[in-house]
């Protein structure tokens, strides 16, 4: 486990690339028996076969992230982890540069998305305008920001209808009984 957290630290591709996109096809198979009878689905920023499964049967979805950093706003921007000083130096000189280094990142990042844009085609959806990793991952109806907003306060350019909720606990299997 530590490993894995040294490797995605270094490695900002590593969880997408290694972790997830791998298992894309199972994630969409399980997730797909279950969403076809669902009202409504809930999924996390990374769950790409929950969100292809919910677009391909139609279901409405919410979105969930666990972090501000997901959101990559210009008005409260990530210290990345890999380059801490180069991000602040970026992020001093004012929202321009903090665009463009986004605009940088996301080209960049362009190749990470390829399988899920292949797998959207497989399966009969329209190809989608929006990245996966950046503004695709986040759902019309609204997103749940499970966090405290001591860590980070609703910003201007997060996406439409996003409610910060704070912490989910785990209060035990209570549901299970």
């Amino acid at each position: 486990e530590r490993e894995i957290a040294r490797t995605a630290a270094k490695r900002p591709d590593f969880i997408v690339r290694e972790l997830v996109l791998p298992h894309l096809r199972e994630y969409y198979e399980d997730v797909l028996t279950v969403v076809r009878d669902a009202d409504m689905t809930v999924t996390h920023s990374i769950a790409y076969g929950a969100q292809l499964a919910a677009e391909r049967c139609n279901v409405p979805r919410i979105s969930v992230v666990l972090q501000p950093m997901i959101f990559f706003s210009v008005y409260d921007p990530p210290i990345i982890a890999t380059v801490p000083r180069l991000s602040r130096w970026i992020y001093g000189r004012g929202r321009t540069w903090t665009r463009a280094a986004f605009a940088l990142s996301k080209r960049l990042a362009r190749d990470w998305v390829k399988p899920i844009e292949l797998f959207r085609r497989e399966i009969g959806l329209p190809e989608s305008d929006k990245n996966p990793l950046f503004a695709g991952q986040f759902s019309p109806l609204g997103t749940l920001a499970l966090y405290s907003p001591l860590f980070g306060p609703l910003q201007p350019d997060h996406p439409p209808n996003t409610e910060i909720a704070g912490f989910a606990f785990y209060d035990g299997d209570s549901a299970m009984r």
